[in-house]
């Protein structure tokens, strides 16, 4: 049975902890600012958050306070040990995370021993303390990056960028299978466009079989000029990475840099000459620009779509370089190359060949630049089922990538070739994705065998306080969404809403993705269609259909839940049933992405 004592300072925790994070939420929204004057906002915030404490009795302030203490203390050690370059805005939403988690475990040490207290309950907040511990530190750069104040490393790169230097050969490789001539050909021309004097463009297509799609290509090309030059080739293996190795190959001899290009970008300057000036540190091997695209506007999907996409490239990205935990990613990017010769080329047998290129790169002592610059544009997906096959790609490649490169990521850290706060963030970057089977995984517990392990109901009070703090959770979540979209330039509301609904709606598609190579390590390349496509139902609900399925599965446990246990643990049931709506609602949502994305087609062609 719970004793008064332990409902009142868990209540008492959980609302103090949806207190501060609510002002955290409404002070960042108030007054989202960068520099020096962090420090007295995230004091005022502080003084505001302890303010309660005053009204209370002796022992709760204390029980607040030291809680607060702990949590605070944590967050500015964290900030020390691993993430230095954070503001002190980080370290305020990493109290933020600690902070429940440490107010319920300080209750259960004050009354532990001398009550009874389910042991189920003991080990939930065991477990999500350790939990917390593991994941909260890094919250702050990875979901958050506009916590990253202080950029040593790009600002390094933009005194290089400022420079007057001379251009040394570059062979930009633009890779095409089976897509559509006319937009190649608007990327040919554009770089073609941009190309100096010991500039050369190698167009490769690689095993497309329709004629009508490679010789228009090849024609293009002729008119060109030397600078020029196309390949169709047969028989590649390996995709895009077999594709990329024969273009090396078959690059000038005298190429001292290499740049790629996706087939369907239109670049707005000589980015593969402008950036060479980063070269100029000889442990630099590529540099890497953002992602970015165009022809969306207009498009209710695909706005929502480029708010799901771009935030990586743009914000986390360059914030995970100052930690030298960057990736390339594949397009707008510049490589040295006696650095991809030297570490054996493009790796054939992973789905993301671009990032694992520079994990190689990096295991070999090179490190890279990664800056969210805009130099080039390309196509978004303009079906939500031709997103889930990129999304599946993007999300297996990193498992690929950790299972056969863990050993090099140990051997690094143990030698002192790696930090240890690199060695993190990589590995966050690599596992992140399997907190959505876990998560999926603690609500189903929750709703079955929580339940029937329990000896007693929770108090309604903690029903109720959860209920607030989780509220508070999501209001500081999103709130962050935003303001990391208005630091991007801005975002409407519609498209802001699209966003966070694509983003929930591909969670089942990052977990197959993530999981798949655990099983099987061979997977299918499949490209991004970019042929336009008309309306059709039918393909709608083939791309949901697992997901429906799941939503549905997640709606009849809950129901299931609520029927089974009501009358006996009605607060309990009713928490846990909510985490299981909450879940449904993620996955049944992505029929609705789906018909968001064919309802912005036309209907005919």
């Amino acid at each position: 049975m719970w004793e008064h004592n332990v409902e009142y300072h868990i209540t008492v925790g959980l609302l103090f902890a949806a207190w501060a994070t609510l002002v955290l939420t409404i002070k960042r929204l108030a007054h989202h600012v960068r520099g020096t004057g962090e420090v007295n906002i995230s004091l005022l915030w502080l003084i505001i958050v302890i303010a309660p404490s005053a009204f209370l009795p002796f022992k709760e302030a204390m029980f607040i306070l030291i809680g607060t203490s702990v949590s605070l203390t944590l967050a500015i050690q964290t900030r020390k040990w691993f993430l230095p370059l954070t503001n002190t805005m980080g370290i305020a939403v990493t109290t933020v995370e600690y902070l429940p988690f440490f107010l319920m475990l300080t209750a259960l040490v004050i009354h532990y021993a001398s009550l009874e207290i389910e042991g189920s309950i003991v080990v939930g907040i065991l477990f999500s303390f350790i939990y917390m511990m593991l994941t909260a530190p890094f919250k702050p750069l990875l979901n958050v990056p506009q916590f990253n104040m202080h950029f040593p490393k790009m600002t390094r790169a933009r005194e290089r960028l400022a420079e007057r230097s001379d251009f040394d050969s570059v062979c930009v490789h633009l890779p095409s299978y089976s897509e559509p001539p006319e937009v190649v050909k608007m990327s040919i021309d554009a770089i073609a466009n941009n190309l100096g004097r010991q500039s050369h463009l190698l167009v490769i297509d690689n095993n497309t079989k329709d004629e009508q799609i490679w010789q228009p290509l090849e024609a293009h090309c002729e008119v060109k000029g030397e600078s020029v030059s196309f390949r169709h080739v047969e028989g590649i293996t390996g995709a895009k990475a077999g594709a990329l190795n024969y273009a090396l190959r078959q690059s000038p001899s005298h190429t001292e840099f290499i740049a790629v290009v996706d087939a369907d970008y239109i670049v707005e300057s000589a980015y593969f000459e402008e950036y060479q000036k980063l070269f100029t540190d000889p442990d630099i091997s590529y540099v890497q620009l953002s992602h970015d695209y165009h022809s969306y506007e207009e498009n209710v999907f695909l706005a929502g779509s480029y708010y799901t996409y771009t935030p990586y490239p743009k914000m986390v990205l360059p914030a995970l370089d100052e930690y030298d935990a960057g990736l390339s990613i594949g397009t707008m990017c510049l490589f040295r190359r006696d650095v991809i010769t030297e570490i054996g080329g493009w790796g054939e047998w992973c789905l993301t060949e671009d990032s694992e290129l520079t994990i190689r790169m990096g295991l070999a002592g090179y490190k890279g630049n990664v800056l969210g610059d805009t130099a080039g544009r390309g196509l978004l997906p303009e079906t939500f089922e031709a997103v889930k096959k990129q999304i599946f790609r993007w999300a297996a490649g990193p498992t690929q990538q950790l299972l056969h490169h863990w050993r090099g990521y140990l051997s690094a850290l143990t030698l002192g070739q790696m930090k240890w706060n690199t060695f993190i963030l990589i590995m966050r970057t690599h596992l992140h994705r399997f907190a959505i089977p876990l998560n999926m995984l603690i609500v189903v517990l929750a709703i079955t065998v929580f339940p029937a392990w329990a000896e007693s109901d929770i108090p309604f009070s903690i029903l109720v306080s959860s209920i607030i703090f989780s509220a508070a959770r999501v209001a500081l979540l999103y709130g962050d969404k935003w303001i990391t979209f208005q630091m991007m330039g801005g975002v409407r509301v519609k498209d802001f809403l699209n966003s966070i609904l694509i983003e929930n709606a591909l969670r089942w598609t990052n977990m197959c993705g993530f999981l798949a190579p655990l099983v099987k390590i061979s997977l299918p390349w499949n490209r991004t269609e970019k042929f336009p496509k008309a309306r059709e139902s039918g393909r709608m609900l083939r791309s949901v259909a697992t997901e429906l399925k799941v939503g549905i599965f997640f709606v009849a446990l809950t129901m299931g839940g609520l029927i089974n246990y009501y009358d006996e643990l009605p607060n309990l049931i009713t928490l846990a049933g909510m985490a299981g709506l909450w879940t449904a609602t993620t996955f049944l949502g992505a029929g609705w992405a789906a018909y968001l994305s064919e309802k912005s087609l036309p209907k005919n062609l």
